[in-house]
């Protein structure tokens, strides 16, 4: 995917895409696709592509079945909490003391709270 050199120019690909999804959805979602494995493919480190991948399979197949709009925009604020939680927010605990060695290290600090996406029974639905 190419960066756009100006507002306009991205402006004129997102109403390209909008028309593309409500004429046809179908080749909106092999455009989408190929602009997200266009994107992961542009980074040079093998373990960041792998990373992105494996994040985007994990998207993909959890809004397959999501079953309408409004549970798809639930699914996607559950897992971006998910990421705050239980990965962003644990990664920079600690970062402080990195940064100041002379403060005391916390020992014995409780471990946040975990979020947890849960797949809803077919008998519950």
């Amino acid at each position: 995917m190419k960066p756009w050199k100006t507002r306009e120019q991205g402006e004129e690909e997102h109403r390209r895409l909008k028309t593309l999804f409500k004429e046809d959805r179908l080749a909106f979602e092999r455009e989408r696709r190929r602009l997200i494995s266009e994107t992961i493919a542009s980074y040079d480190d093998p373990r960041i592509r792998e990373s992105l991948q494996r994040q985007q399979q994990q998207l993909d197949r959890v809004l397959r079945h999501a079953g309408s709009a409004e549970n798809r925009f639930s699914l996607i604020r559950a897992m971006f909490w998910d990421q705050i939680v239980n990965r962003f927010i644990p990664a920079t605990r600690g970062a402080g003391d990195n940064l100041r060695p002379d403060r005391e290290k916390k020992e014995n600090v409780p471990p946040g709270p975990h979020l947890t996406l849960v797949r809803r029974n077919e008998s519950d639905r």
